[in-house]
Protein backbone atom coordinates (compact mmCIF):
# COMPACT_ATOMS: atom_id res chain seq x y z
CA UNK A 1 0.00 0.00 0.00
CA UNK A 2 2.87 2.38 0.70
CA UNK A 3 4.37 1.73 -2.73
CA UNK A 4 1.01 2.40 -4.37
CA UNK A 5 0.63 5.72 -2.53
CA UNK A 6 4.22 6.71 -3.28
CA UNK A 7 3.65 6.18 -7.02
CA UNK A 8 0.07 7.48 -7.21
CA UNK A 9 0.66 10.69 -5.28
CA UNK A 10 4.32 11.37 -6.11
CA UNK A 11 5.54 11.03 -2.53
CA UNK A 12 9.32 11.10 -2.77
CA UNK A 13 10.67 12.39 0.53
CA UNK A 14 8.80 10.30 3.12
CA UNK A 15 9.95 6.87 4.28
CA UNK A 16 7.66 3.87 3.82
CA UNK A 17 7.06 3.84 7.58
CA UNK A 18 5.97 7.51 7.56
CA UNK A 19 3.69 6.90 4.58
CA UNK A 20 2.07 3.93 6.30
CA UNK A 21 1.61 5.97 9.48
CA UNK A 22 0.00 8.83 7.54
CA UNK A 23 -2.34 6.47 5.66
CA UNK A 24 -3.54 4.95 8.93
CA UNK A 25 -3.85 8.33 10.63
CA UNK A 26 -5.45 10.46 7.90
CA UNK A 27 -7.19 8.07 5.52
CA UNK A 28 -7.90 5.02 7.58
CA UNK A 29 -7.34 1.43 6.52
CA UNK A 30 -9.88 -1.37 6.68
CA UNK A 31 -9.57 -5.00 5.68
CA UNK A 32 -12.40 -6.90 4.02
CA UNK A 33 -12.15 -10.35 2.43
CA UNK A 34 -8.32 -10.28 2.40
CA UNK A 35 -8.32 -6.87 0.65
CA UNK A 36 -7.20 -3.59 2.15
CA UNK A 37 -9.16 -0.39 1.57
CA UNK A 38 -8.15 3.25 2.12
CA UNK A 39 -10.69 5.99 2.75
CA UNK A 40 -9.98 8.49 -0.03
CA UNK A 41 -11.62 9.76 -3.17
CA UNK A 42 -10.72 12.00 -6.06
CA UNK A 43 -12.77 15.13 -6.66
CA UNK A 44 -12.49 17.31 -9.74
CA UNK A 45 -14.01 20.75 -10.13
CA UNK A 46 -13.92 23.04 -13.14
CA UNK A 47 -14.85 26.71 -12.99
CA UNK A 48 -15.18 29.25 -15.76
CA UNK A 49 -15.21 33.00 -15.34
CA UNK A 50 -18.20 34.57 -17.02
CA UNK A 51 -17.52 37.51 -19.33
Amino acid sequence: MTKYCRLMFGITKASPAKIEQAIASYLGIRKKDDLYHMGWELLFITAEKQA
